[in-house]
């Protein structure tokens, strides 16, 4: 079993669009996840037939694409169904930051041509470099990757020296101005071409076998249950845990109300792991400071005291625990909702694709 450790948390996306009355004429189980919905394209419209699929999160930057089930019309009016688990390569763990936690995929839903690849993969490395050909002293030297896989376990990318199964990249490197931003719209052309290999056609990612990614929501595939109260139920704003298995969630804003609540929560808890770190360091330097009008409660503790550094840690333990025990949300003004799927459910498609929120970055 593999399993892909991140450093921080993270979306998935969902993604739709196509024409005509779609369905599977062979039975394959019952499906793992089963939603009604519509689409609303957000750019253009579809010019060429689509299919629906999976877009998974993994490591290096690299998007496994698993096919799912449709019936219905797009985008008017369908029933989506998942029928799969994730692939090996799409999991991933919150192991560094809280070890007991599950692992988990997070997938985008995309339409997808019929003759999509199992995958892609786009990066964008850069070093600066002392001299560099053709430009002034100081430049910047960009290196991008572009790659599709074929069937079999995708890795990491062929022209990094790897010799792992990428079936079809692009790679090339270039010298840029030493203020150049880089990113996926960013003018190269103005940087002067050193090397490439592969077709320059790939260079194009996603866009050219995807029509877009859904802007607010988010697939997650939970590898064991998060209980209530834990720090991935927190994450994803689910006070009584989250079981195992596929969940659809929704990016907002919190309500007036539920940002209320959030803030009675942590305030409690904060006082609870006040009263427990006095029971346990009744010397303490750490003060407390009750909620006045417009704030919330807060713990001081003096910098210059002798046991400075296990007061702090201590008070850290105990809020863990007691934000765990009150079962909180996680703090903000808002982020990833689970969704009622007992309705239609209305996705945004966009051209831009997301991971989940945080700096996601694999080991």
């Amino acid at each position: 079993m593999t399993t892909h450790s991140l450093t921080a948390s993270m979306t998935a996306l969902l993604l739709l669009s196509a024409c005509g009355d779609q369905a599977s004429t062979a039975y394959q189980g019952e499906p793992l996840l089963r939603f009604d919905g519509r689409v609303q394209l957000l750019q253009g419209t579809a010019d060429r037939a689509l299919i629906p699929a999976l877009a998974f999160q993994g490591p290096h930057g690299y998007w496994s694409v698993m096919d799912v089930e449709v019936a219905g019309e797009f985008p008017a009016s369908f029933t989506l169904s998942v029928l799969d688990p994730p692939p090996d390569n799409a999991r991933l763990s919150f192991s560094d930051l809280w070890p007991e936690s599950p692992d988990f995929a997070a997938a985008a839903i995309t339409a997808a041509d019929e003759n999509h690849p199992a995958g892609f993969q786009r990066a964008n490395n850069t070093g600066t470099q002392s001299a560099c050909a053709g430009l002034p002293a100081d430049c910047t030297r960009v290196r991008r990757d572009f790659c599709y896989t074929g069937d079999g376990d995708p890795q990491w990318s062929d022209y990094r020296g790897d010799g792992l199964p990428f079936v079809d990249c692009y790679s090339e490197v270039r010298d840029c101005p030493l203020t150049f931003e880089r990113g996926p719209d960013a003018d190269y052309d103005q940087c002067e071409l050193l090397e490439s290999q592969g077709d320059p056609s790939l260079a194009s990612g996603a866009d050219s076998e995807f029509a877009g990614f859904s802007q607010g929501h988010t697939v997650l595939y939970l590898y064991a249950p998060a209980p209530a109260g834990s720090m991935v139920a927190q994450l994803f704003n689910a006070p009584h845990g989250l079981p195992s298995g596929y969940h659809l969630l929704e990016r907002r804003s919190r309500t007036a109300q539920e940002q209320a609540d959030v803030s009675a929560c942590r305030d409690e808890a904060q006082e609870l792991a006040y009263e427990r770190l006095v029971a346990e360091l009744p010397a303490t330097s750490c003060t407390a400071n009750p909620p006045a009008l417009g704030s919330s409660f807060t713990v001081t503790c003096d910098a210059d005291h002798e046991n400075f550094e296990e007061e702090s840690r201590l008070l850290r333990k105990h809020l863990t625990a007691a934000t765990a025990e009150l079962k909180c949300p996680s703090p903000g003004k808002g982020g990833l909702f689970p969704v009622d799927l007992s309705g239609e459910i209305t996705i945004e498609i966009g051209e831009t694709l997301e991971g989940l929120p945080g700096d996601v970055s694999a080991r």
